[in-house]
């Protein structure tokens, strides 16, 4: 698996030496002239200056990495003071939890739509993905320790490599990390801090060899009383404050550079494309559903988040037939009671096909569609939408009922096209009222009836609805 515009690894990596020797490596980072390069392109793309993200695993989360430094469990000594202008600068990055840190995340991990977070990612991001739209940072911290198995470190390294050329493509600075344990040794041989070391030396990125610093501490900074995994608190602490020296010094460096005005010209970020309105009467075929009837449905498909509508289908019932209506671009929104007319969109423009005679008519330019129900056919086959001057307070999609007058819709908040989330839902006659203990109403035909989702009961009760 591979985010979205990722780029390939750079055109030509820093040759790695026939003697390198990755223990040997300073255990604070060289700075590279490339950095200001990559800093400048993040700039241009739009990424926040004072975000930093964390990639990792358990050993990673804020409880433990760099969390102590945001809630001021550890502190800088008096002689570094100077550092606690990065503690400033960055503060709202160190107690925040990362997508892309979780107990268990591997390199593969990263890259899989399946590991992200469900409440805070869009459907087919990848939590590398889903971070960077989140929180834009312009500095990342890689510390994935965990591979269990060693004789598939290769895989390792090709997934470290597909993170760095997606997080250096986005113009973030990244920071690697060694690791002190032991836990990724084959036949006593360290697998896992070669790749790491060898992929920052190539890639001429910042390292922290937190291994050879934790040399020096009792047990090698690892907690003896555990598994041998995870760190000692004399361990953490060494941690923290090597990363925390990174990120300041990486910091000034791309500062630096930028206020001097030494960084290189980086490519304008590209405007979004604006879509072009596909022909309304570009029906492609006309299914036939007069004797078994039909099943009318859209597909969609996402990539990276971006979900776009992949067409309008029929399936017919007689003759086992799946025939294609409208091509993709198009969303199907309702079918009218006798089966002849639809009811799509594309994007903000809503339509009626008439099947029977492959016609098409524009109902509204100004529709509102976050990726859900937007309009229906009413009890008497008036066309009720959900407009962007929307009658219905915070609106995010409609619930077709067709009884009546009332109105049934979902209200809440959608920060970006296809990601909403909903408060609740609510009756609307004259007035807005709000339906309580209600969550995924189903209408019957004719709209006298509809089942729901009781979630106070659903928590003891599993797997019950109720009318």
């Amino acid at each position: 698996s591979q985010p979205a515009n990722a780029t390939a690894a750079p055109a030509s990596l820093r040759p790695l030496p026939e003697n390198f020797d990755w223990k040997q490596t300073p255990v604070e980072p060289e700075i590279s002239a490339t950095l200001a390069q990559i800093f400048a392109r993040g700039q241009a793309q739009g990424l926040n200056p004072q975000h930093f993200s964390v990639i990792g695993d358990c050993q990673a989360i804020p409880f433990v990495f760099m969390g102590p430094l945001g809630r001021g469990e550890l502190q800088p000594p008096e002689a570094e003071k100077h550092l606690w202008q990065a503690l400033n600068y960055f503060e709202g990055s160190y107690t925040r939890e990362s997508i892309t840190v979780r107990g268990g995340f591997t390199a593969a991990s990263i890259l899989n739509p399946t590991q992200a977070d469900p409440q805070a990612c869009k459907p087919g991001e990848t939590p590398l993905t889903c971070e960077y739209r989140l929180h834009s940072p312009a500095y990342v911290l890689i510390a994935l320790e965990t591979w269990l198995n060693p004789e598939t470190v290769a895989r390792y390294e090709t997934y470290l490599r597909q993170i760095l050329d997606y997080v250096i493509a986005k113009g973030s600075i990244p920071i690697l990390l060694t690791k002190a344990d032991s836990s990724e040794l084959k036949n006593g041989t360290h697998v896992i801090n070669p790749a790491i070391a060898k992929i920052a030396y190539e890639y001429q990125v910042p390292l922290v060899n937190f291994w050879r610093a934790a040399q020096q501490l009792e047990n090698y900074g690892i907690d003896s009383s555990r598994e041998g995994f995870h760190l000692s608190q004399e361990g953490y602490n060494l941690k923290n404050m090597l990363a925390l020296r990174a990120l300041y010094a990486v910091w000034q460096s791309a500062s630096a550079a930028e206020n001097a005005g030494q960084t290189a010209a980086s490519p304008q970020s590209t405007p979004a494309p604006t879509a072009t309105p596909l022909p309304p009467a570009q029906i492609l075929a006309q299914p036939q559903c007069q004797n078994g009837g039909c099943v009318f449905f859209g597909l969609a498909s996402s990539k990276d988040g971006d979900i776009q509508p992949q067409g309008v289908f029929a399936y017919e019932y007689d003759n086992q037939k799946l025939t294609q209506i409208l091509p993709a671009g198009f969303n199907l929104q309702d079918v009218s009671p006798d089966g002849e007319n639809l009811l799509v969109n594309q994007q903000n423009l809503l339509y009626r096909v008439n099947l029977p005679i492959a016609a098409s008519e524009l109902i509204s330019e100004t529709l509102l569609w976050h990726g859900e129900n937007s309009a229906y056919w009413g009890e008497n086959g008036e066309i009720r939408m959900l407009e962007q001057e929307s009658p219905f307070p915070q609106a995010i999609r409609l619930l077709p009922s067709r009884q009546g007058q009332e109105v049934y819709f979902e209200s809440g908040e959608c920060p970006s096209p296809d990601t909403c989330t909903g408060t609740g839902i609510y009756r609307q006659t004259e007035t807005a009222t709000r339906l309580e203990n209600t969550l995924q109403p189903v209408f019957s035909p004719t709209g006298s009836w509809y089942a729901f989702l009781n979630p106070q009961t659903a928590l003891t009760r599993r797997g019950e609805h109720f009318l």
